[in-house]
């Protein structure tokens, strides 16, 4: 199935620009289909059931496997000649991420910029790292978590993601020294999903 990027490609055509798609939600037809067919007033079983056949019929005859909601988010700096994309799962906001959304774009910003190579990276002072053990076979689970942030959900990560986390918090690294580690893909996901973020080297 197409993916945004490949649909972003042809609905936008105003140039290179930084893309950010926030998904709130992943429904299939039963957990889009159940809450529309409830009617909270006067409705027996046969009608719940004969209303909600209705609207998974529609689903599937629309070619549908899951729908998504969120947001897609366009950025375009002036002069421009590279753009970004990014997909990130968060949670539903209760409040207004008007600041956090303008900070990615900056950061997009900075990571394209041409003295990006000299930018330390930083870890998010909002993210925490709670490790859980799992009961069945007794090993750790670790999780990057935001508790305080609609900006972010919980993003489960491996050991070696851990591992990382700790060399940059005790080693403070530049962004060119990182770019040709076997670790760069890495390093770039967790600065789109917010997790790094980069910030000038203090003056001496």
């Amino acid at each position: 199935m197409e993916g945004y990027e490949q649909r972003l490609a042809t609905w936008w055509s105003g140039g290179p620009a930084d893309c950010l798609i926030l998904k709130t939600a992943n429904r299939d037809e039963a957990q889009f289909s159940i809450p529309h067919a409830y009617v909270p007033f006067g409705q027996d079983l046969a009608d719940y059931n004969r209303e909600l056949g209705r609207w998974v019929e529609n689903f599937r005859a629309a070619g549908l496997e899951r729908i998504n909601f969120g947001y897609i988010l366009i950025h375009r700096w002036p002069d421009a000649t590279t753009g970004s994309y990014c997909v990130r799962t968060i949670h539903s906001p209760t409040r207004p991420i008007h600041t956090q959304v303008k900070q990615y774009f900056r950061q997009q910003a900075l990571l394209q910029g041409p003295n990006s190579a000299d930018l330390l990276v930083r870890i998010n002072r909002e993210i925490v790292i709670r490790t859980e053990l799992v009961p069945g076979d007794g090993s750790l689970r670790y999780g990057l978590h935001a508790d305080h942030n609609p900006f972010y959900t919980t993003y489960v990560v491996d050991p070696s993601i851990i591992g990382m986390l700790r060399m940059i918090a005790t080693t403070n690294p530049s962004l060119g020294s990182l770019r040709n580690s076997d670790r760069w893909d890495q390093v770039l996901d967790l600065l789109h999903k917010g997790i790094l973020y980069l910030t000038p080297q203090a003056r001496k």
